[in-house]
């Protein structure tokens, strides 16, 4: 197995200045991370910490509320980084001395179990306890990275003291239900170079798959992580277990753990994921279900997942370019992550299905309801958070370098300063497909590598204007750049169908469309009939129409499709139904519900 020798970039090595992300990341430097301050509060998350309500009566607890809290912290580390707020520092800095005033003598560090210590530890596989721990010493590697701020790395080192005496070697033989301190173990033991956090890792995995914890399935305890062959349980519970698995069997050269870990990814992309990137198939416990179990109705796809889906690819990706891990990344983050955000960075879904009914909840949840539409906040908030600490640092899922060389896994316009490297990118790659890199400067014997889209049937290469090569999927390997190289890099990004693997029962006869990155529905607002009447003809015209400002300025696709007429009468019937001709319009997925509530669908019958 190879080591993991490509090291993301620190997302202030990008200077981003692109079309389609700009916009949506000047939300988040302006709305998104303020607004969930103000959330956080008024839900009381933040009074333990010495922060009240307006309301006092809102003051409360939970057990994961401080991972809703770290990742917020986080989000800001990232962001302040990149383009400082007025008022956000402080805001953050009160809450990190909540934490400080809260932790025990002895290390404990947890702000709903300080107020009632006498719980603490009794119920690790269901309290959260090392999942919240897990997300505040990421918070703490942010803010010492980032912002040069110790404070709350030294509460979390004293905490992590304080989990190794109660739970490594000599200590209690449990692990938490909810992974996550895994991963966050790994990230701090490469930071500091601690070898006590990676010891604590291998335990925690390691301790999981003899059905000790009576969470089974639903927390990966069912068999031993490094015999695992297939996507099983809580989906964000799988990816952020197999984060951490993996980042270990990296430093390690564990090649049995890594090829676990490729079996769990290759079962999950190529048998469990839905076709916008999304994860799970069960509402009920926002888990993995069996192959092939795709049902649009019942798809879950939980942001978060979306999330975590990214962040594996991004650890597959540690080893070498490879196009799976870079198309799923990019899959991800433009489809699911994207569906859970607002255009006005202030609204966010939990979950993303891929077919809605208003008036009717087939998943118990409300984006089925009569008055579905995205919250601005939950009573479990783990989701808006996650896409805030995500979007802060888009940057570093973008770009990897190992040594001399340079690989960018998605394409954004501005410039990235790595040191070694500096490029000028322009264009804009979600919507037209093109990018213009100019090379200002690049070591001696450095190579760049491209990412040639599996989604494109058509990727061309110009050098200095002149033909390199026309790519099929995967990386395009760049030698001898010098300064004033230009390369300009073309994709189709026309307007395409999709088609699910027969042994997906739901989707049978059924298709989807795409351009470029973007999965595209339909919406009722734009059609005068019941979407399950639409029939896109397998040879019907498609085409764009011109950009919405509705819709980002992405342009929606119009295709020459038919309706089945005959609603009304009997409910079943042995006549022939008629057909008639209709214009059908598809949006991108992940700006879907902004215009009005209505009825959605991603798969439409195909005639």
């Amino acid at each position: 197995m190879s080591r993991a020798t490509w090291i993301p970039v620190p997302h202030t090595a990008w200077s981003i200045h692109d079309p389609f992300w700009t916009p949506r990341r000047d939300r988040l430097f302006t709305t998104t991370l303020v607004s969930q301050h103000d959330q956080l509060r008024e839900s009381g998350r933040l009074s333990r910490l010495g922060i009240q309500p307006s309301d006092p009566a809102r003051a409360s607890s939970h057990v994961f509320y401080d991972s809703d809290i770290a990742k917020w912290l986080e989000a800001v580390a990232y962001a302040e980084a990149e383009r400082p707020h007025p008022g956000l520092r402080a805001a953050s800095e009160a809450v990190i001395a909540g934490y400080e005033r809260i932790q025990m003598p002895d290390g404990y560090l947890n702000s709903h179990f300080a107020a009632i210590p006498e719980r603490r530890w009794t119920n690790l596989p269901f309290d959260h306890e090392l999942y919240c721990l897990g997300h505040l010493i990421e918070a703490a590697l942010a803010w010492h990275r980032h912002l040069g701020c110790d404070r709350l790395l030294t509460c979390c080192r004293r905490a992590i003291d304080h989990v190794w005496q109660r739970f490594g070697p000599a200590g209690v033989p449990v692990f938490c239900g909810h992974p996550e301190i895994e991963l966050a173990l790994m990230r701090y033991a490469r930071w500091t170079g601690e070898a006590q956090a990676r010891i604590l890792c291998r335990l925690f995995i390691e301790r999981r798959g003899r059905n000790s914890s009576g969470g089974g399935r639903y927390i990966q305890d069912t068999r031993p992580l490094v015999e695992e062959f297939e996507a099983v349980g809580h989906t964000v519970r799988c990816l952020y277990l197999a984060c951490g698995a993996l980042d270990l069997a990296h430093d390690e050269d564990d090649t049995a753990l890594a090829a676990a870990i490729e079996r769990i990814w290759s079962n999950a992309i190529s048998r469990r994921m839905h076709i916008t990137g999304g994860m799970g198939s069960s509402p009920h416990d926002e888990g993995f279900t069996a192959d092939w179990d795709l049902d649009p109705f019942r798809a879950y796809n939980e942001t978060c997942a979306g999330i975590a889906l990214m962040m594996l690819a991004q650890r597959l990706l540690a080893v070498g370019p490879r196009v799976d891990a870079g198309d799923i990344l990019e899959l991800a983050l433009h489809n699911t992550v994207l569906a859970g955000w607002s255009l006005d960075g202030e609204r966010y879904l939990y979950a993303n299905p891929l077919a809605v009914d208003l008036g009717w909840d087939g998943q118990a949840k409300r984006w089925n309801s009569k008055d579905w539409g995205r919250e601005r906040w939950f009573g479990c908030a783990c989701c808006p958070p996650n896409v805030a600490r995500t979007m802060a640092s888009l940057g570093s899922y973008a770009a990897a370098t190992s040594e001399g060389d340079l690989a960018l896994h998605l394409f954004l316009a501005g410039t990235l300063d790595t040191g070694a490297w500096r490029l000028r990118i322009e264009g804009d790659w979600v919507r037209t497909g093109r990018i213009a890199i100019t090379v200002e400067t690049a070591p001696a014997q450095g190579i760049l590598h491209l990412r040639a889209p599996g989604w494109s049937a058509d990727t061309r290469l110009l050098r200095d204007g002149v033909t390199s090569t026309a790519a099929t999927a995967g990386y395009l390997h760049l030698a001898g750049l010098r300064a004033g190289t230009r390369l300009d890099l073309s994709a189709d990004v026309a307007p395409r169908r999709i088609r699910a693997d027969p042994r997906a029962g739901a989707l049978a006869g059924r298709v989807a469309l795409a351009a470029g990155p973007l999965i595209y529905c339909l919406e009722s607002c734009d059609h005068q009939h019941v979407l399950d009447a639409s029939i896109l003809p397998w040879n019907g015209h498609l085409a764009f129409t011109e950009p919405d400002p509705a819709l980002a300025n992405c342009r929606p696709i119009v295709a020459s499709g038919q309706v089945t007429l005959g609603e009304g009468g009997t409910l079943y019937r042995s006549t022939v139904p008629h057909l008639a001709q209709a214009e059908l319009r598809a949006v991108p997925y992940a700006l879907w519900n902004h215009r009005e509530s209505g009825a959605m669908r991603v798969w439409l019958r195909e005639g």
